[in-house]
């Protein structure tokens, strides 16, 4: 996969662009990534925002990677954590 090809780099500008996506984006909006040092990019995008049972924020997502002229596209659902943060539940 092309997540293998990632380097560290683009692997923290990807999360923190994840994170700042499921905080802060309305759905629909896009927060992109670059990484200058390996010409990789990405982009997070929520694509719904719901609460479990419980109350806890989650949000779906579409996030996409361009790695070497080639670009793969996953999709996810995050909530929110305790501490404020995102985590990817599958």
């Amino acid at each position: 996969t092309l997540h293998k090809k990632m380097d560290r780099q683009d692997i923290s500008l990807a999360a923190n662009a994840l994170q700042q996506a499921l905080e802060y984006n309305p759905v629909g909006a896009v927060t992109a990534w670059t990484n200058p040092d390996s010409g990789h990019s990405g982009q997070t995008v929520p694509t719904r925002t719901f609460a479990t049972s419980s109350g806890t924020p989650c949000r779906e997502f579409t996030t996409t990677v361009n790695v070497g002229g080639q670009s793969q596209e996953a999709y996810g659902t995050a909530c929110r954590q305790a501490d404020g943060s995102w985590k990817i539940t599958n």
